[in-house]
């Protein structure tokens, strides 16, 4: 079992209790799935992309479907508001799933942010 502290994604994806059958175990293609969080592993990281391309539930990213081309994604702000650095917060979705909004929401009261990461949000109907 990893240790969660380098990067809990990865961590997830290889222990014994998840791996290749982790969504095989907890839905079937056809139920409507959503994946949230701060997964610690950008767009690009090898376990990012692991989750994305399971084959018992394809899941996409949903702001990535919006917004394809969008740079400055960095999702961590360390409280300062810098949108460098990587996307490391997602809300994922299955097919099942019909996006109607996807943002990622950069607001800041008086200079401060109440987060070190900025929140990721979707709006999503089923199909």
């Amino acid at each position: 079992m990893g240790s969660g502290i380098a990067n809990p994604l990865q961590d997830l994806l290889h222990d014994r209790w998840a791996g290749d059958d982790f969504f095989a175990r907890r839905a079937s293609g056809a139920d409507p799935v959503l994946v949230t969080g701060d997964f610690n592993a950008g767009e690009t990281n090898p376990a990012f992309q692991q989750l994305l391309e399971a084959p018992e539930v394809a899941l996409f990213d949903t702001f990535r479907s919006l917004h394809p081309a969008a740079r400055e994604v960095g999702t961590f702000n360390g409280f300062e508001g810098t949108t460098r650095g990587e996307k490391i917060d997602a809300v994922l979705a299955s097919e099942a799933w019909k996006i109607l909004a996807a943002e990622i929401v950069r607001a800041a009261r008086q200079g401060r942010y109440p987060s070190d990461h900025f929140p990721v949000t979707a709006t999503l109907t089923l199909r």
